[in-house]
């Protein structure tokens, strides 16, 4: 992921509460103790090299380069004739080649920042040198979560430090990202309505790509109504998708969760502030990439039937980075 260029392509609430004698006999005096010997001073780190500090700095240089989010100063870490090995075995060549993916790679993700930790440097000799360390990227791009180990070959060129060779090795992370892969198209902020009368729904990751929240909020005569938090994830207690449904009210409502063609239908059942049940089902339909349709029917409140609602449709207004 240091060099993530593999990664352009492609919620269970825990609550967890810890839980937390003897008979006292007579306290002898303790027998004296020896004076203990004075532990030998620890071996002071050997100091780094002039070449090791270079190249630590030459990786935080390209971190902050990557962290600008552009491209040509990226590729001004390179050499002219670099070669990259992604996570997937894909070979790039050349720093124009270079400079070009991470262009693409920041167009689609204009928030993403890396974060490095160089574990080690080995000077091979006066112009050489392999770093090996580790890399991960926030917001995580699409597809499954994971970090990267690398290897890093620098070469000394007109007194600078710069990358000759690199390859990417992927560090899958613990996720049920498996089971909730079908909602990466969700990640981002949609809109229905406009003006002073809309709603506002906003979904990202959690934990590992373990769970999705969408928080929403109604705005209506420009002053928010109502709003709200959901959490969507894998429950292994039921073994089915499900969510939990916080509102502004004090209410809260628990959903299951059925696949159906371009989209997903809920079973909620909850509670309002004050008390009172509520049921409904509820589809979110992928109409496309830009465009999700809502829909609430089979409603009852306290036992009452509803009126079904009419469908909503969200278009995208941020256009999701990948996370």
């Amino acid at each position: 992921m240091k060099r993530p260029f593999s990664m352009i392509a492609r919620v269970a609430i825990v609550l967890a509460l810890a839980e937390l004698v003897g008979a006292a006999e007579p306290v002898k005096e303790p027998a004296p103790v020896k004076d203990a010997a004075p532990a030998k001073d620890a071996a002071p780190a050997k100091p780094q090299s002039p070449a090791e500090r270079a190249v630590h700095k030459a990786a935080q240089d390209f971190d902050q380069a990557f962290n600008s989010g552009d491209a040509e100063k990226v590729a001004g870490q390179w050499t002219a004739d670099a070669e990259y090995i992604d996570e997937d075995g894909q070979r790039y060549v050349g720093r124009d080649t270079i400079k070009k993916e991470y262009a693409e790679f920041f167009a689609a993700n204009p928030h993403a920042k890396i974060s490095s930790v160089t574990d080690s440097v080995r000077v091979i000799n006066d112009t050489t040198a392999i770093e090996d360390g580790r890399a991960m990227i926030e917001p995580p791009p699409a597809g499954a979560p994971g970090s990267s180990r690398y290897t890093a070959v620098y070469v000394l060129h007109d007194g600078k430090w710069l990358l000759a060779s690199f390859h990417d090795m992927r560090v899958a992370n613990p996720s049920n990202y498996h089971r909730l892969d079908d909602f990466e198209w969700l990640i981002g902020t949609w809109q229905s309505g406009e003006g002073d009368n809309r709603i506002e729904t906003t979904c990202r990751w959690l934990k590992n790509k373990s769970f999705v929240e969408r928080t929403y909020q109604v705005i209506t005569a420009g002053l928010p109504s109502t709003s709200g938090t959901q959490i969507i994830g894998w429950d292994p207690e039921v073994q089915q998708m499900s969510s939990w449904n916080f509102s502004s009210d004090s209410g809260y409502a628990k959903e299951t969760w059925k696949p159906l063609a371009n989209g997903w239908v809920s079973q909620s059942s909850g509670v309002l502030g004050d008390g009172t049940k509520t049921t409904a089902v509820k589809v979110f339909q992928r109409l496309d990439d830009d465009t999700l349709m809502l829909k609430s029917t089979d409603r009852t409140l306290g036992g009452v039937r509803l009126p079904d609602l009419k469908e909503v449709i969200f278009k995208r207004v941020v256009k999701k980075a990948a996370a």
